[in-house]
């Protein structure tokens, strides 16, 4: 599969591979985008007057946790995720992000009805390291309306300027340690193990609302027994360069070994907007 932080679907061998993007707003084109005028494709029949509301309180959140299911709600692919899961990350009381990070929650309604929703979030860990005045936006679901996602993209960016901040790089939920991009092609497939889904339509959608690609997300499906050739040869340089090794963990020197695990991660995820993780 392929996710953009904005997924395409290649069956070679025995792999299909599956991508993303994460995707950008340019400095230019940050500030506020009046409304367009667009047809609203799958939901035509709903029309009138859009508002986008910031979540808080029960109606909100209950919402927020539904929208999912209209835009999904015709997709075979769409894996529902568990609502008691979605329900704690974005609970200030129990999600760690918000020890660390600040979150604005936002709903775009027609006629009461919830037709999109984002997220905007300023990752303080992300800024000590990067310095580069970037927020992000992510959790962004919307039915096939140009409108909406345009009010509810600039609502995000609105948000994330009135703190400061130069850019927006999403869609991430809340961050690279969480789903990450926007699927573009493999929309037959169920998403991968930490990587989003998301409608054919989504892509175009963050297009029209002047975002650009960041950079392209990759997840592959293997038959373990039957691995690529090109992983077996990877396999055997790094055998024969004899600095790599492989070995269980040590489980009599947990804490050591938990250290090490982190700096390995840390120091493999050190670009792309990287967020150490912190050792217990």
């Amino acid at each position: 599969m392929k996710a953009l932080p904005f997924s395409e679907t290649f069956t070679v061998a025995v792999c299909a591979e599956v991508s993303s993007c994460i995707c950008r707003a340019p400095e230019a084109t940050y500030g506020h985008r009046g409304c367009i005028n667009a047809s609203i494709g799958a939901m035509a029949a709903l029309t009138g007057l859009l508002r986008v509301v910031r979540v808080e309180g029960r109606r909100t959140i209950k919402d927020w946790l539904a929208l999912p299911y209209a835009v999904f709600v015709d997709d075979p692919a769409w894996v529902p995720p568990l609502d008691y899961h979605e329900r704690r990350r974005i609970s200030a009381k129990h999600a760690p992000f918000f020890t660390f990070g600040e979150v604005a929650l936002f709903i775009a309604y027609r006629r009461e009805v919830p037709v999109g929703r984002i997220s905007a979030q300023v990752n303080q860990r992300h800024l000590e390291y990067h310095r580069d005045g970037t927020g992000h936006f992510g959790f962004f679901d919307c039915l096939n309306d140009t409108e909406a996602a345009d009010a509810l993209v600039s609502t995000a960016a609105d948000w994330l300027r009135e703190r400061g901040l130069s850019r927006m790089v999403g869609p991430l939920n809340f961050s690279l340690h969480d789903e990450g991009g926007c699927l573009v092609q493999g929309f037959e497939s169920p998403p991968a193990f930490l990587m989003p889904h998301a409608r054919p339509w989504t892509s175009a959608l963050l297009e029209h609302a002047h975002l650009t690609k960041e950079i392209d997300l990759f997840a592959y499906r293997v038959v373990p027994s039957r691995l690529p050739r090109r992983i077996h040869e990877i396999a055997e340089l790094a055998t024969r360069s004899g600095r790599i090794s492989c070995r269980p963990l040590d489980m009599r020197r947990r804490d050591h070994e938990i250290r090490t695990l982190v700096e390995i991660f840390n120091d493999a995820w050190r670009q792309l907007g990287f967020c150490s993780v912190q050792s217990c």
